[in-house]
């Protein structure tokens, strides 16, 4: 989903992982699922448009 996201880009793919583990320590979760990678790529298409 990532590297679809981004391209193969490794910053991008880089900062999303990372906002993902962001979201997921939040939630106190302890697996980065589909459902939270979803919504932080998500928001960053909204971001770029």
């Amino acid at each position: 989903m990532l590297h679809e996201a981004t391209l193969g880009a490794l910053r991008d793919i880089d900062r999303l992982a990372t906002a993902a583990l962001r979201e997921t320590a939040t939630k106190k979760r302890k697996l980065a699922e589909r459902d939270i990678v979803a919504r932080v790529v998500e928001a960053d298409v909204r971001e770029s448009s």
